[in-house]
């Protein structure tokens, strides 16, 4: 099952719990720092079995950082807030 995160079409989905198998939502293009976050935050509510990201780790200033920071949404339920405290030290990123 391939599901994109392109065009917000996640949020079309009132519970990705509904499909019956692990989803795991990739990344998608290059955003902001709190873009990232904020959707990893939704994804997870909506019943995500967690996520696949590549450009907005590996391109990111601070890459240990965003994974912390992702890591608490994923895992800690982190609120996007709290978990951008895990990026207070990195550059910001303006995509």
């Amino acid at each position: 099952m391939r599901l994109d995160l392109g065009a917000a079409g996640w949020r079309h989905s009132p519970s990705l719990d509904d499909h019956g198998v692990p989803v795991l939502p990739r990344g998608g293009s290059r955003v902001r720092d709190d873009e990232v976050l904020e959707r990893t935050y939704a994804l997870m509510r909506a019943g995500a079995a967690g996520i696949v990201y590549g450009r907005n780790v590996i391109q990111h200033p601070d890459p240990g950082a965003m994974v912390r920071a992702l890591q608490a949404v994923v895992h800690e339920d982190a609120t996007p807030d709290d978990a951008a405290r895990e990026l207070s030290g990195a550059v910001p990123v303006d995509v």
